[in-house]
Order: C-alpha cells, then structure tokens, then sequence
C-alpha cells in the first residue's frame, strides 16, 4: 500500500487528497466508457508509459484511466466539503504568515485545529503558495518543477505530497540485492552484461555466467553482429535476444575508453577521480537510455566495472545511482525499475549508502555530489593511487568468483 499511496501523491489527481487505505477511487467523466462513470474501482498500480492508473472494475477486469478521471469515492470525498467556510480561531492573513514560519508537521497539525483554518491554510491562493514556499524550505526549489512535471496543474498541500511521493518512488523503484545476477533476472525485462567492443566472450565473471544463462538465441545474435561490424562504439549499449535468461539483455562496453586513460596518467588524483566517476556516469546512463530507447522499464544489473577492470564500488556505486537519479528526474512520471545484483556481500553498503545520500538530497543532486566527493578527496582512493587492477584492462578477465 506504501508504494501505491506514493504514486497516488504523485501523479492523482490536483484535488486527489490522501488515498483510503481501502484504494478505493470513482470514476468519472470517461468518455469512451460512460457507463462506468460513478462507479467505485479499486487502484492497482501506475503505468507510466501510459500515464494512467491501472483500476480494477467490479467485473474483475482491469482498465487504464487518466488521473483527472479519478475522485473521491461518495460520500468519503478526497477533497472537503467545508473548503468555503468563512472565519476561523484567527484572520486568514494572520494564519497564512504564522504558518510560514512553522514547521510542515506543524502546518499540518495547525490546519486541523479548525476547518476554516484548514480551508484557509490548504485551498485558499494564499495557502497555495504556502504549501509551495514549505516546499522549497524542505526539499530545495527543484521539488516544485518536478512535482508539476509528474503532476501538472497540482497546487497546495498536494504539491508537497506529490515530491515526498517521487522520493519515496524512487527509493522504491532501486533495489540492491545480494547475489549472482543469474539469480537476479526474474521479473525484469532487460539485464545488463559487460563486455569488450568485439563482443569476444572471455574471462570467468559475469559475462561468462550471463551469456550461459541465456544460451544459443544471444550467441547467435551475438556472432550476427560480429560478422557486420568489427567493434561496438565505446560506452555503447546494445540489446540482444535474452534466451532463457530474461527477455532482453543489454550488451554494456565497460572497456575504458582511450580518453580516460589520458586522465588517468595525470598526477592529480582528484582529476582522475573525477574522470573515473565521468565515465561511470555516462556508461550507466548510456545503458538507461538503451532500456528506455527499447520501450522497457525494468533492468538487473550486475556491479558493472568492479571484476576484472578492479573499479573501486563506491565510485561505480555514485556514478550508476547518478545516472539513474538524472534519467528519472527527466521522467518522472515514467521510471525505470532497476535492481543491482551484488555478487559479493561487500558491495550492498556502498550502492545503499550512495542511495541513502541521493535520497536525503533528492532535489538538489548537486548537494549530494559535493558530500560525495568531499568524501573523495579525503582519502576514499585506493592506498596505492591506482584505480584499476594492474593486471586487467578489460571486464572479460574477471575471476570464477568475481560476476562483475
């Protein structure tokens, strides 16, 4: 029910209130349907590629309706009734300018003192712009442009509740788990295996297990490209049939490209880091738009560049959640669905510790990045200064252990 109330805060209706616990909602003003308009559904779930909520009819079938399609059930209306009382324990002024110095919870907790209070504090254009100024005290001035992206026309409290709700969806939405990626492919439609540019399978790591999982239809895929062209574009991203393995898997070039290793031979430790997360950055969100390109929104991904290329975690943890913060704060009302498949037990801290840190600065990323790489530049390096194991260049030399 989490998951569903924060879609609802996110992307109902402007007057959508706080969803019954029962997820129950009524139809109204259908026009290819106007026989079920008044009826009582249930809501299932959000489909962003169509930007509609999936509802469950009383016959048991389930349709795609518009957020502005959806109300209060009657008789339990999502939006009060009282919204034009007059008066209240003070002037409606007065109301407006204390609550702007007062914290969110205790808005909340003032506008349920009284209902003309609340109608002045919730429903009023004053109190639009209240919600609107809470908003960016809270989360920064970005949550407003997001929140009326994902929910056009949206103003008042809902405003406020529409951005916790995207927050909330995209921690949701981001799973680390612990495992082979192998065993991480159910339910996705896309899994990610890294590889060289000539495709060439080699090493024992998460290539290897990838492309057995999936068996001849990617092989065979596989030698059809080969045959056409003899290296794949550096970072690209290319989707293959899956086999047996998911429906999908998308081919992902870690190999490290020429001109990172220029940054790599400079003296600066801080450049080369900074070159390093660069390159994760756009690696990852290279594969994202792949997956999106392709018409999907669900990938499993194994920790992309830590086996045999030797790319400390954090970093490739900071560029993926990154990337993927960038891909769906452009689409909001459409995310991916992503699980990261962590091979050894190490690696889940990092991604949820990086996750936690985008989260806490959900719109306002360049706050996030500046914690990050202060954490850094004050000794988050290798002790050695190398950044990538000496003895491998590419993802293909991973070891039996190592499903990176």
């Amino acid at each position: 029910m989490a998951g569903l109330r924060a879609a609802w805060e996110a992307h109902g209706p402007g007057a959508g209130g706080v969803l019954p616990a029962s997820a129950q909602v009524q139809l109204h003003a259908l026009e290819a349907k106007p026989e079920l308009n008044g009826k009582v559904v249930t809501l299932v779930r959000w489909d962003g590629p169509s930007q509609r909520f999936i509802v469950a009819i009383q016959s048991g079938d389930r349709i795609k309706v518009r957020a502005s399609c959806l109300q209060g059930v009657r008789g339990y209306p999502l939006q009060p009734s009282w919204i034009n009382l007059e008066g209240g324990l003070m002037p409606a002024d007065l109301s407006a300018t204390v609550a702007l110095f007062l914290p969110t919870r205790a808005v909340a907790a003032l506008s349920g003192a009284a209902r003309a209070l609340r109608a002045v504090l919730w429903l009023r254009p004053g109190g639009q712009l209240l919600w609107e100024a809470l908003l960016v005290r809270s989360f920064g001035a970005p949550a407003v442009d997001m929140a009326r992206a994902a929910r056009p026309g949206v103003s008042g409290p809902a405003l406020f509740r529409g951005a916790r709700g995207l927050r909330q969806i995209f921690g949701q939405l981001l799973e680390v788990v612990r495992g082979g990626i192998q065993t991480q492919a159910t339910g996705v439609e896309v899994v990610a295996c890294p590889t060289v540019r000539s495709l060439a399978l080699g090493g024992r790591g998460a290539q290897v297990v990838i492309r057995q999982a999936a068996g001849p239809e990617l092989e065979e895929a596989v030698q059809a490209v080969m045959q056409l062209r003899s290296l794949l574009p550096e970072m690209s991203c290319t989707l293959f049939p899956g086999g047996a393995l998911a429906p999908h898997v998308a081919m992902v070039v870690t190999e490290p490209p020429e001109q990172l290793w220029g940054t790599l031979r400079r003296e600066d430790s801080s450049e080369q880091t900074q070159g390093i997360l660069s390159w994760l950055t756009r690696l990852h969100g290279n594969l994202f738009q792949a997956v999106r390109e392709g018409g999907f929104r669900s990938l499993a991904m194994p920790t992309l560049c830590t086996g045999g290329i030797g790319v400390p975690v954090h970093l490739v943890a900071i560029g993926a959640l990154r990337a993927l913060h960038r891909d769906f704060s452009k689409h909001p009302t459409d995310p991916i669905r992503v699980r990261v498949a962590c091979f050894e037990a190490g690696h889940v801290y990092p991604f949820n510790n990086i996750k936690d840190e985008i989260l806490a600065n959900f719109f306002l990323p360049e706050k996030a990045d500046e914690a990050i790489t202060a954490a850094l530049l004050d000794g988050a390096e290798r002790q050695d200064g190398s950044v990538f194991d000496d003895d491998d260049d590419n993802s293909n030399d991973e070891d039996d252990d190592d499903q990176r």
